[in-house]
């Protein structure tokens, strides 16, 4: 039986006329060129424009983004030969800034942007949103987004998990990127993780197979299924994992530990992979 999902996770009711609530199974990490974690991004609804079209609208909120891309894009069947899939088909959209030109990092454009509540946006730019095929466990799509600002042509900017996945990205391994090459480290539950060292942003640890995950859920629920585990690292404690969520890490004599709000990782006897001058300890 076909499945209709959407590009960022699993179909639920979208409103067409504004944005719906916030869905926790509407958002997707997103990386740069280079592998590294830019954000979430996560599906906030449709809209409908002043002159009448449709816009499936996503926001990237810590990067203060928001992304108005063809609902075509989003909304997939989940089939190998499906033609979106297949052809690499690319949708048209643009993007905005929500944060005031004065704080944005993005130029101010000669002709500023009108969004459909009428506000006007002067930091914006086209997209490109194209799919390029599903991830190996069958509910995630692989996808690339292209970013201009005003009136340039756009570049490739980000790209979705499975596409790291199925292009054999390692996250911080391409490009120009300082990383160091990939040793391993073993879990106190037995599962081993590739670890890649980008000394600008951090670290990165992927399983290395696939493997049963438990996600403990704060009313006490339990949700388990089998995928790869992603865990980050940064200078600052901080730590994220796309199935879990943003956490800290901390290290002692004894090893360093990965922890999430209901759960974590232990690795006994291990020093943890990344240099922030002593920070971080129990």
């Amino acid at each position: 039986m076909t499945k209709q999902f959407k590009t960022l996770a699993l179909a639920a009711c979208l409103s067409v006329a504004g944005f719906s609530a916030s869905m926790a199974d509407g958002i997707d990490p997103i990386f740069d060129t280079n592998g590294q974690l830019i954000d979430d991004i996560e599906i906030m609804g449709d809209v409908t424009m002043p002159d009448g079209r449709q816009y499936a609208v996503l926001e990237m909120k810590s990067e203060f983004m928001r992304f108005y891309v063809d609902p075509d894009a989003i909304y997939v069947m989940m089939e190998a030969d499906n033609p979106i899939l297949v052809n690499q088909t690319a949708f048209d959209g643009f993007w905005i800034s929500t944060e005031t030109i004065d704080n944005a990092p993005w130029p101010a454009c000669a002709s500023p942007l009108m969004d459909e509540n009428g506000m006007s946006h002067e930091a914006h730019g086209k997209l490109i949103w194209t799919n390029t095929g599903i991830a190996e466990n069958g509910y995630e799509l692989s996808f690339y987004i292209d970013l201009g600002t005003c009136e340039d042509t756009p570049t490739p900017w980000g790209l979705s998990r499975a596409a790291l996945s199925l292009d054999g990205h390692t996250p911080g391994a391409s490009g120009g990127s300082t990383a160091k090459p990939s040793y391993t480290l073993t879990e106190a539950g037995g599962t081993v993780f590739n670890v890649t060292i980008t000394p600008e942003d951090g670290t990165s640890l992927d399983s290395v197979n696939s493997m049963r995950i438990e996600i403990k859920s704060s009313d006490g629920t339990t949700e388990v299924f089998n995928d790869y585990e992603r865990l980050a690292i940064y200078a600052d404690c901080s730590a994220y994992s796309p199935l879990r969520g943003w956490g800290k890490w901390s290290w002692a004599n004894g090893g360093f530990e990965i922890g999430f709000e209901t759960d974590g990782f232990a690795f006994p006897r291990m020093d943890a992979p990344i240099e922030n001058g002593g920070a971080c300890r129990m």
